[in-house]
């Protein structure tokens, strides 16, 4: 950033190029001093259009202490996660499910680039339900989703247990 302002050697801020003195009443404003000016105002003009605060200005110099930054690298999170990874790149953790990209040859079965589950050990791939399918060309895996969970249950608190209330006149009850 190319700044406006700088400090003298007693740490006194001023404007680039113009000296205190110069802005002393009854001293003359010359073309020169009168375009630092104009120049130093048009900048705090377009600064105040950005809508911005100093405050503000500061959390984007530290994004990453920021919402907007947790949230990306929230994202970024799952997207590692629930992306496919090639065997070349990468292996998972040895005796841990994962879904697989295979193909190959099992009994007459033709797998061309087949989902599957799958699992990895020091011995190679297994994939599941087919078990004794020798050397399957798995080309790539990606660990498997968390299992579904209905979005009332997700916002229940730690603890919660379901109760009924009924009544005995209407026969109705109501979850709670």
């Amino acid at each position: 950033m190319n700044r406006l302002t700088e400090k003298d050697d007693q740490g006194n801020w001023h404007l680039k190029g113009v000296r205190w003195e110069q802005l002393n009443d009854g001293q003359v404003i010359t073309g020169e001093l009168r375009e630092k000016l104009y120049g130093a105002l048009w900048k705090l003009m377009e600064y105040e259009d950005t809508g911005a605060d100093p405050e503000e200005v500061e959390e984007l110099l530290n994004f990453e202490k920021t919402d907007s930054y947790r949230l990306l690298e929230k994202l970024n999170a799952e997207e590692r996660k629930n992306h496919w990874i090639s065997v070349e790149e990468q292996l998972p953790e040895d005796d841990v499910l994962v879904l697989v990209t295979v193909s190959g040859i099992y009994n007459a079965l033709t797998f061309a680039n087949a989902i599957q589950i799958g699992v990895y050990d020091r011995d190679g791939w297994s994939i599941e339900g087919y078990e004794d399918w020798n050397n399957p060309n798995v080309t790539a895996w990606m660990p498997l989703p968390e299992p579904y969970i209905p979005a009332l249950e997700q916002d229940k608190p730690s603890g919660w247990q379901e109760q009924k209330h009924c009544w005995k006149s209407t026969e109705s009850c109501i979850k709670t």
